[in-house]
């Protein structure tokens, strides 16, 4: 539809005004113009209502951050005892994806085993039962966590909460990705694909990561600093928290959960 400028008549075509006889040149150049990014847009082209939503872009931007600290960390996890508050929430995520692999392996594996064996829940396990693992693994790096980072705090390391969670998560990331086999060993049913990474990772992640994290923060205070005891009071630490939590909280979690797997393995 063309407009003429000066009486506002409106007409499908021709270069002048039918009552007025303006030219009509110039704006048919503009419907031109806009007819052709018409047709921009509709080969694929952006439109101007077609900006990239910043939700999404977001998103995928903190995708590829975290993408690059995990490879950074997979290939040398001494970077992490360098992260800072930054990196707190990339902490949290790895110890998040540490738990729920974890969980996600061991429900999958023993799932594909009462599907072979075909009794006890019927066709497969209730996927509640995922949920009680995740709760019950969470207690379980919360415990080692704290008990470390109560050490270092004894020792006056003066790192932020936020900073050594960070740091601890990226201690994480080698388990993380043992778990993710182990994940997909127990969606195949593999013994060895599940149960050799998850027992390499839950042994070491428990018992060697929070000893070394106590190790290395001391170290910075004093090098001859008595390191070697106050990494193994966090052991000693530990296992009084375990003592008194799993009198009252999680022996019973642990109960619930060995008679299930009891009728498995």
């Amino acid at each position: 539809m063309l407009v003429c400028s000066n009486c506002h008549h409106e007409q499908d075509s021709g270069k002048f005004c039918e009552k007025c006889g303006k030219h009509l040149v110039a704006k048919q150049v503009e419907v031109e113009v806009a007819s052709t990014q018409e047709v921009s847009y509709t080969n694929g082209g952006a439109g101007p209502n077609d900006a990239g939503n910043p939700n999404v872009e977001t998103a995928k931007n903190a995708l590829r951050e975290y993408g690059a600290y995990f490879m950074k960390l997979l290939k040398n996890p001494t970077h992490a005892f360098s992260a800072n508050e930054r990196y707190f929430y990339n902490g949290l995520i790895t110890i998040a994806l540490y738990t729920i692999l974890l969980s996600l392996a061991l429900y999958f594996y023993a799932n594909s085993i009462v599907k072979t064996m075909g009794f006890l829940f019927g066709s497969s396990l209730p996927f509640s039962i995922n949920f009680r693992l995740i709760i019950f693994i969470l207690i379980v790096i919360a415990i080692a966590f704290f008990s470390a980072f109560a050490i270092i705090k004894i020792a006056k390391h003066p790192g932020s909460f936020q900073s050594l969670v960070a740091q601890f998560g990226g201690l994480l990331v080698p388990f993380t990705l043992l778990h993710a086999i182990g994940l997909i060993g127990g969606l195949v049913g593999s013994d060895f694909l599940t149960l050799v990474p998850i027992a390499l990772s839950v042994s070491l992640s428990i018992s060697f990561i929070p000893v070394l994290f106590v190790y290395e923060k001391v170290s910075h205070i004093d090098n001859n600093g008595q390191k070697v005891y106050l990494s193994l009071g966090t052991v000693v630490l530990m296992g009084i928290i375990f003592y008194i939590l799993g009198e009252a909280v999680l022996s019973s979690m642990l109960e619930e959960l060995s008679m299930i797997f009891d009728y498995i393995l």
